[in-house]
């Protein structure tokens, strides 16, 4: 009994040095001394709720463009009018200033990086300690990725292929206009172009659905073999009543039945899976608290036009400019210092109520208000 004691805190204490280095590395690999005094600092504002920072974000997302080359009926682009652009040009220089004092900076929005010429140009110029983006993975055959790895000046720390199906059926029925044994040849590719690299790490990101659900546990196999990392996994969110019975809200127990096998298959590669709680409309938890969010203190999001936006979640926080504005003066701005006085109070915006990703980890009171939100968000 003595002995089954030890070994049980030997494994405990190895879980907490691993969680620990894993979230050393994910604060400060690849920054140099600047960007590392930055996030120390930034930490120690954000745990004192400091509402006027001297610390600059630690992770700057910037939208390359909000074109795309596919139609996924999941994305609210596709239940409005769009029309897509690229980073304007005169943004490239204040994203590449402010990048030197961040520790990531990650290169998507709501469209495809690759086709955008400003990808490849933050690429050559940024000054972040490291790079991550997000793609769909049609364009990322074995040509665009050696142009990626050549012109990068910082490290790729990782690619994250958005997946929503292990069968070509399930996955081209999601992703219109995608090919999806095109897109596993391009991941297939990638993972021996990338065999001896210890970045970038490979990710997958699934946005699980009624029609998807049963094929989660074999995505994850079909992932073991191509050195896949991570699998993050998010709940729909419905935009379009049309699709209101493709959320899981209704259907908790194929999501928990999904959640079971897939986390066993995920143990058995050594991948890690990032799985979000079970959404059920019959559950009510009205005293649990939502997760706190960093995002005013560590995060800023840009939008192609210029926007400066505190979340990607929602475009009711507009904080500014770029075109009209620099960062510094919209970083303590009143909305910001606003916001940042209010999203962990106890009477946070109404937005920040209803947020898919402060209830991930919890039943919300109300998950129909958090995954049916049944209108477009203005992507202009």
């Amino acid at each position: 009994m003595h002995q089954m004691l030890l070994v049980l805190l030997s494994l405990n204490n190895m879980k907490f040095f691993t969680d620990f280095k894993e979230k050393l590395n994910g604060a400060f690999a690849f920054s140099n001394p600047r960007q590392s005094a930055n996030t120390a600092l930034n930490i120690l504002e954000r745990r004192r709720q400091q509402r006027r920072l001297r610390s600059r974000p630690v992770v700057v997302q910037v939208e390359v463009t909000s074109r795309c080359n596919l139609n996924c009926f999941i994305c609210s682009r596709s239940s409005t009018p769009f029309i897509g652009k690229n980073l304007n040009k005169e943004l490239i220089e204040p994203v590449v200033d402010l990048s030197k004092y961040s520790r990531e900076l990650v290169l998507f929005g709501y469209g495809e990086p690759l086709i955008a010429k400003p990808f490849y140009q933050l690429l050559a110029k940024a000054k972040s300690g490291r790079i991550s983006f997000v793609t769909n993975g049609l364009a990322l055959n074995p040509r665009i990725t050696q142009k990626i790895l050549a012109t990068s000046r910082r490290p790729i720390y990782s690619i994250s292929f958005s997946i929503d199906g292990a069968s070509p059926d399930t996955y081209n029925s999601i992703r219109e206009k995608s090919d999806f044994e095109r897109v596993w040849t391009n991941l297939t590719e990638l993972s021996k172009q990338l065999k001896n690299r210890s970045y970038p790490k490979l990710w997958i990101d699934f946005v699980i659905m009624k029609r998807n659900a049963a094929e989660l546990p074999q995505l994850v196999r079909k992932a073991a073999g191509l050195g896949v990392d991570r699998i993050n996994v998010f709940n729909i969110v419905v935009w379009d009543r049309a699709h209101t019975d493709e959320s899981l809200i209704w259907y908790p127990d194929l999501a928990a039945k999904s959640f079971a096998s897939a986390r066993a298959e995920a143990q058995e590669a050594n991948i890690r899976l990032d799985l979000p709680v079970i959404p059920d409309k019959n559950k009510s938890q009205p005293n649990t608290q939502a997760k706190f969010c960093h995002d005013p203190w560590s995060y800023t999001y840009i939008r192609q036009d210029g926007t400066v936006q505190a979340c990607c979640f929602t475009d009711k926080f507009y904080m500014g400019n770029l075109k009209e504005q620099s960062f510094e003066a919209i970083w303590n701005n009143k909305a910001y210092q606003t916001l940042r006085t209010s999203v962990n109070s106890s009477n946070p915006p109404v937005v920040c109520r209803h947020c898919e990703q402060r209830w991930r980890e919890v039943n919300s009171n109300d998950d129909n208000s958090i995954y049916l939100k049944l209108r477009p968000k203005n992507l202009v």
